[in-house]
Protein backbone atom coordinates (compact mmCIF):
# COMPACT_ATOMS: atom_id res chain seq x y z
CA UNK A 1 0.00 0.00 0.00
CA UNK A 2 1.47 3.28 -0.85
CA UNK A 3 2.56 5.61 1.55
CA UNK A 4 -0.44 7.74 2.72
CA UNK A 5 -1.43 10.77 5.32
CA UNK A 6 -4.47 11.09 7.10
CA UNK A 7 -4.94 7.79 8.23
CA UNK A 8 -8.27 8.77 10.64
CA UNK A 9 -9.54 10.40 7.83
CA UNK A 10 -9.08 7.61 5.16
CA UNK A 11 -9.89 4.25 7.44
CA UNK A 12 -12.56 3.13 4.42
CA UNK A 13 -9.96 3.28 2.09
CA UNK A 14 -6.83 2.06 4.09
CA UNK A 15 -9.09 -1.36 5.41
CA UNK A 16 -10.80 -1.86 2.19
CA UNK A 17 -14.31 -1.98 3.39
CA UNK A 18 -17.10 -1.99 1.35
CA UNK A 19 -18.67 0.99 2.48
CA UNK A 20 -17.61 4.12 3.86
CA UNK A 21 -18.42 5.02 7.74
CA UNK A 22 -19.92 8.23 9.20
CA UNK A 23 -17.07 10.56 10.87
CA UNK A 24 -17.67 13.46 12.72
CA UNK A 25 -15.02 15.75 14.20
CA UNK A 26 -14.82 18.38 17.51
CA UNK A 27 -13.15 20.91 17.65
CA UNK A 28 -10.09 21.41 20.38
CA UNK A 29 -8.04 25.06 20.90
CA UNK A 30 -5.94 25.94 17.83
CA UNK A 31 -5.36 21.67 17.08
CA UNK A 32 -6.48 19.11 15.05
CA UNK A 33 -9.38 17.63 14.71
CA UNK A 34 -10.79 15.01 17.14
CA UNK A 35 -11.84 12.01 15.26
CA UNK A 36 -14.91 9.96 16.33
CA UNK A 37 -15.46 6.83 13.64
CA UNK A 38 -17.15 3.54 13.71
CA UNK A 39 -15.45 0.85 11.07
CA UNK A 40 -16.84 -2.70 10.19
CA UNK A 41 -16.44 -5.00 7.60
CA UNK A 42 -16.99 -8.79 6.96
CA UNK A 43 -14.09 -9.03 4.87
CA UNK A 44 -11.18 -11.47 5.87
CA UNK A 45 -7.60 -11.34 4.30
CA UNK A 46 -7.22 -7.66 4.26
CA UNK A 47 -3.31 -5.82 5.10
CA UNK A 48 -3.15 -2.40 6.33
CA UNK A 49 0.07 -0.54 6.88
CA UNK A 50 0.60 2.82 8.75
CA UNK A 51 3.05 4.36 8.56
CA UNK A 52 4.31 6.87 11.67
CA UNK A 53 2.87 10.23 10.01
CA UNK A 54 0.20 10.80 12.35
CA UNK A 55 1.15 12.48 15.65
CA UNK A 56 -1.86 10.80 17.37
CA UNK A 57 -2.98 8.30 20.01
CA UNK A 58 -5.88 6.21 19.05
CA UNK A 59 -8.20 4.52 21.52
CA UNK A 60 -10.45 1.44 20.03
CA UNK A 61 -13.47 0.08 21.36
CA UNK A 62 -13.76 -3.46 19.98
CA UNK A 63 -17.73 -4.30 19.39
CA UNK A 64 -17.07 -7.64 17.76
CA UNK A 65 -13.99 -10.80 18.25
CA UNK A 66 -11.31 -9.62 15.59
CA UNK A 67 -8.66 -12.03 14.84
CA UNK A 68 -5.33 -10.44 12.89
CA UNK A 69 -1.61 -10.59 13.02
CA UNK A 70 0.01 -7.10 14.28
CA UNK A 71 3.66 -6.41 13.69
CA UNK A 72 4.83 -2.96 15.18
CA UNK A 73 7.80 -1.14 13.95
CA UNK A 74 8.70 -3.91 11.96
CA UNK A 75 8.97 -7.00 14.87
CA UNK A 76 7.92 -10.19 14.64
CA UNK A 77 3.69 -10.10 13.87
CA UNK A 78 1.91 -11.38 16.80
CA UNK A 79 -1.43 -12.67 17.01
CA UNK A 80 -3.72 -9.93 17.92
CA UNK A 81 -7.47 -11.11 18.99
CA UNK A 82 -8.94 -8.60 21.29
CA UNK A 83 -12.18 -9.81 22.68
CA UNK A 84 -15.87 -7.76 22.19
CA UNK A 85 -16.40 -4.75 25.08
CA UNK A 86 -12.42 -4.21 25.36
CA UNK A 87 -10.78 -1.19 24.79
CA UNK A 88 -7.03 -1.02 23.20
CA UNK A 89 -4.60 2.01 22.83
CA UNK A 90 -2.25 2.36 19.67
CA UNK A 91 0.29 5.22 18.97
CA UNK A 92 0.06 6.59 15.33
CA UNK A 93 3.90 7.22 15.75
CA UNK A 94 4.33 3.74 14.98
CA UNK A 95 4.60 1.50 12.07
CA UNK A 96 1.71 -1.20 12.00
CA UNK A 97 1.12 -3.80 9.73
CA UNK A 98 -2.43 -5.90 10.24
CA UNK A 99 -3.46 -8.79 8.48
CA UNK A 100 -6.95 -9.37 9.10
CA UNK A 101 -7.93 -13.37 9.42
CA UNK A 102 -11.47 -12.16 9.78
CA UNK A 103 -13.82 -9.40 9.63
CA UNK A 104 -13.97 -6.44 12.10
CA UNK A 105 -16.15 -4.36 14.01
CA UNK A 106 -15.15 -1.34 16.48
CA UNK A 107 -15.19 2.42 17.81
CA UNK A 108 -12.13 4.66 17.19
CA UNK A 109 -11.62 7.85 18.78
CA UNK A 110 -8.51 9.94 18.09
CA UNK A 111 -6.52 12.35 20.28
CA UNK A 112 -4.38 14.44 18.65
CA UNK A 113 -0.91 15.18 21.08
CA UNK A 114 -1.21 18.31 20.02
CA UNK A 115 -4.57 18.35 21.59
CA UNK A 116 -3.32 16.51 25.02
CA UNK A 117 -0.45 19.30 25.45
CA UNK A 118 -2.87 22.18 24.53
CA UNK A 119 -4.67 20.77 27.56
CA UNK A 120 -2.19 20.51 29.65
CA UNK A 121 -0.74 24.17 29.00
CA UNK A 122 -4.23 25.55 29.39
CA UNK A 123 -3.92 24.36 33.07
CA UNK A 124 -0.57 25.46 33.35
CA UNK A 125 0.63 22.01 33.05
CA UNK A 126 2.57 19.51 31.41
CA UNK A 127 1.95 16.00 29.82
CA UNK A 128 4.59 13.13 29.50
CA UNK A 129 4.96 12.30 25.93
CA UNK A 130 4.70 8.81 26.01
CA UNK A 131 1.52 7.68 28.01
CA UNK A 132 1.86 5.13 31.02
CA UNK A 133 0.44 2.33 29.04
CA UNK A 134 2.12 0.79 26.18
CA UNK A 135 -0.15 0.11 22.49
CA UNK A 136 -1.42 -2.59 22.17
CA UNK A 137 -2.37 -3.04 25.98
CA UNK A 138 -6.25 -3.38 26.93
CA UNK A 139 -7.18 -0.55 28.98
CA UNK A 140 -9.81 -1.32 32.30
CA UNK A 141 -10.99 2.05 32.09
CA UNK A 142 -14.60 2.81 32.66
CA UNK A 143 -14.78 6.42 31.65
CA UNK A 144 -13.31 6.38 28.46
CA UNK A 145 -15.50 3.42 27.44
CA UNK A 146 -18.46 5.51 28.24
CA UNK A 147 -17.51 8.25 26.50
CA UNK A 148 -16.92 6.18 23.24
CA UNK A 149 -20.01 4.34 23.37
CA UNK A 150 -21.40 7.61 24.10
CA UNK A 151 -20.60 8.22 20.31
CA UNK A 152 -22.29 5.72 18.58
CA UNK A 153 -25.72 7.08 18.53
CA UNK A 154 -23.85 10.32 17.38
CA UNK A 155 -22.26 8.52 14.22
CA UNK A 156 -25.79 6.69 13.39
CA UNK A 157 -27.86 9.96 13.37
CA UNK A 158 -24.82 13.01 12.99
CA UNK A 159 -27.64 15.38 11.22
CA UNK A 160 -30.26 15.10 14.72
CA UNK A 161 -26.24 15.61 16.93
CA UNK A 162 -25.32 19.20 17.97
CA UNK A 163 -21.53 20.23 17.43
CA UNK A 164 -21.68 21.19 21.39
CA UNK A 165 -22.28 17.70 22.17
CA UNK A 166 -19.36 16.32 19.91
CA UNK A 167 -16.98 19.27 21.63
CA UNK A 168 -18.47 17.74 25.07
CA UNK A 169 -17.14 14.46 24.26
CA UNK A 170 -14.03 15.81 22.83
CA UNK A 171 -12.76 17.95 26.09
CA UNK A 172 -13.91 15.03 27.86
CA UNK A 173 -12.02 12.37 26.84
CA UNK A 174 -8.60 14.90 26.21
CA UNK A 175 -9.40 16.01 29.88
CA UNK A 176 -9.34 12.27 31.62
CA UNK A 177 -6.84 10.72 29.34
CA UNK A 178 -4.06 14.00 30.44
CA UNK A 179 -4.74 13.07 33.62
CA UNK A 180 -4.95 9.13 33.72
CA UNK A 181 -2.23 8.35 31.31
CA UNK A 182 -0.31 11.11 30.32
CA UNK A 183 0.91 12.88 34.28
CA UNK A 184 -0.64 15.97 34.31
CA UNK A 185 -2.17 16.51 37.92
CA UNK A 186 -5.67 16.26 39.05
CA UNK A 187 -5.06 19.30 40.98
CA UNK A 188 -4.81 21.38 37.70
CA UNK A 189 -7.94 20.54 36.03
CA UNK A 190 -10.19 21.72 39.12
CA UNK A 191 -12.77 24.44 38.23
CA UNK A 192 -11.58 27.89 40.15
CA UNK A 193 -15.23 29.14 39.85
CA UNK A 194 -18.57 29.45 37.48
CA UNK A 195 -18.93 32.11 35.05
CA UNK A 196 -19.26 35.51 35.61
CA UNK A 197 -22.73 37.08 35.28
CA UNK A 198 -21.55 39.10 31.94
CA UNK A 199 -20.41 35.43 30.50
CA UNK A 200 -23.31 33.39 31.77
CA UNK A 201 -25.79 36.70 29.88
CA UNK A 202 -23.27 36.07 26.88
CA UNK A 203 -22.58 32.01 26.53
CA UNK A 204 -26.90 32.10 26.91
CA UNK A 205 -27.16 34.49 23.93
CA UNK A 206 -24.97 32.75 21.73
CA UNK A 207 -26.48 28.97 22.50
CA UNK A 208 -30.08 30.56 22.50
CA UNK A 209 -28.76 32.34 18.75
CA UNK A 210 -27.61 29.20 17.71
CA UNK A 211 -30.71 26.32 19.01
CA UNK A 212 -29.54 23.83 16.43
CA UNK A 213 -25.82 23.58 18.41
CA UNK A 214 -23.75 24.09 15.87
CA UNK A 215 -21.94 26.38 17.79
CA UNK A 216 -18.62 25.58 18.64
CA UNK A 217 -17.62 25.01 22.39
CA UNK A 218 -14.22 26.81 21.26
CA UNK A 219 -16.15 29.84 19.84
CA UNK A 220 -18.48 30.49 22.78
CA UNK A 221 -15.51 30.20 24.93
CA UNK A 222 -13.58 32.72 23.25
CA UNK A 223 -16.55 35.58 23.76
CA UNK A 224 -16.15 34.64 27.23
CA UNK A 225 -12.52 35.49 26.93
CA UNK A 226 -11.64 31.49 28.38
CA UNK A 227 -10.18 27.91 26.88
CA UNK A 228 -12.62 25.36 26.14
CA UNK A 229 -11.69 23.53 28.64
CA UNK A 230 -12.17 25.95 31.31
CA UNK A 231 -15.54 27.49 29.77
CA UNK A 232 -17.36 24.22 29.79
CA UNK A 233 -16.76 23.66 33.19
CA UNK A 234 -17.79 26.92 34.31
CA UNK A 235 -20.74 26.93 32.56
CA UNK A 236 -21.62 23.42 34.33
CA UNK A 237 -21.09 24.88 37.64
CA UNK A 238 -22.87 27.69 37.03
CA UNK A 239 -25.93 26.43 35.35
CA UNK A 240 -25.90 22.64 36.88
CA UNK A 241 -25.44 21.71 33.38
CA UNK A 242 -23.37 21.29 30.28
CA UNK A 243 -23.50 23.90 27.48
CA UNK A 244 -25.32 20.58 25.23
CA UNK A 245 -27.81 19.49 27.87
CA UNK A 246 -28.53 23.41 28.57
CA UNK A 247 -29.19 24.03 24.95
CA UNK A 248 -31.75 20.80 25.10
CA UNK A 249 -33.31 22.22 28.22
CA UNK A 250 -34.35 25.51 26.23
CA UNK A 251 -35.07 23.70 22.95
CA UNK A 252 -38.11 21.91 25.06
CA UNK A 253 -38.91 25.52 27.14
CA UNK A 254 -39.25 26.94 23.37
CA UNK A 255 -41.07 24.31 21.97
CA UNK A 256 -43.38 24.17 24.64
CA UNK A 257 -44.24 27.64 24.22
CA UNK A 258 -44.99 27.00 20.53
CA UNK A 259 -46.97 24.52 21.39
CA UNK A 260 -49.51 26.50 22.70
CA UNK A 261 -50.34 27.81 19.03
CA UNK A 262 -52.57 25.50 17.54
CA UNK A 263 -51.98 27.27 13.87
CA UNK A 264 -48.26 26.28 14.30
CA UNK A 265 -47.82 22.89 12.31
CA UNK A 266 -45.85 20.41 14.48
CA UNK A 267 -42.97 20.35 11.67
CA UNK A 268 -42.54 24.68 11.81
CA UNK A 269 -42.33 23.88 16.11
CA UNK A 270 -39.23 21.31 15.48
CA UNK A 271 -37.63 24.22 13.46
CA UNK A 272 -38.07 26.80 15.42
CA UNK A 273 -37.17 25.16 18.86
CA UNK A 274 -33.68 23.95 16.79
CA UNK A 275 -34.60 20.41 16.53
CA UNK A 276 -33.36 18.40 13.21
CA UNK A 277 -36.87 17.42 12.41
CA UNK A 278 -40.49 16.56 13.84
CA UNK A 279 -39.26 12.91 14.38
CA UNK A 280 -36.32 14.18 16.53
CA UNK A 281 -38.73 16.90 18.37
CA UNK A 282 -40.90 14.04 19.06
CA UNK A 283 -38.55 11.46 20.48
CA UNK A 284 -36.56 14.22 22.84
CA UNK A 285 -39.63 16.31 23.92
CA UNK A 286 -41.43 12.67 24.64
CA UNK A 287 -38.00 11.36 26.73
CA UNK A 288 -37.79 14.41 28.83
CA UNK A 289 -41.89 15.48 29.42
CA UNK A 290 -43.06 11.79 29.32
CA UNK A 291 -45.64 12.98 26.42
CA UNK A 292 -45.43 13.76 22.88
CA UNK A 293 -46.03 16.99 21.56
CA UNK A 294 -49.13 16.33 20.19
CA UNK A 295 -50.57 14.96 23.52
CA UNK A 296 -48.79 18.27 25.42
CA UNK A 297 -50.83 20.22 22.77
CA UNK A 298 -54.11 18.77 23.54
CA UNK A 299 -54.04 18.51 26.90
CA UNK A 300 -53.33 22.83 26.75
CA UNK A 301 -56.26 23.02 24.70
CA UNK A 302 -58.81 21.82 27.69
Amino acid sequence: MARRRGYLNNLDELFGTPQATPKLFARSLAAESIVINEMYSDEVGYRSQVFPEDDILVLYYQLRQSDSQLSINGKAPQWSSPPPNTLTLYDLREQHTTSGASGFHFLQFGLPRSALREMAETHGGRITDMPSVRPPDLLDDPVLTHLILSSRTALANPGRTSRLFIDQLGLAATAHFSRRYMGLEEVRLVAKGGLAPWQERRAKELLCTHLDGSIPVAEIARECGMSPSHFARAFRQTTGLPPHAWLMTRRIEIARALLRSPALALRDVARQAGFADQIHMQKIFKQRTGVTPGAFRRDQAH
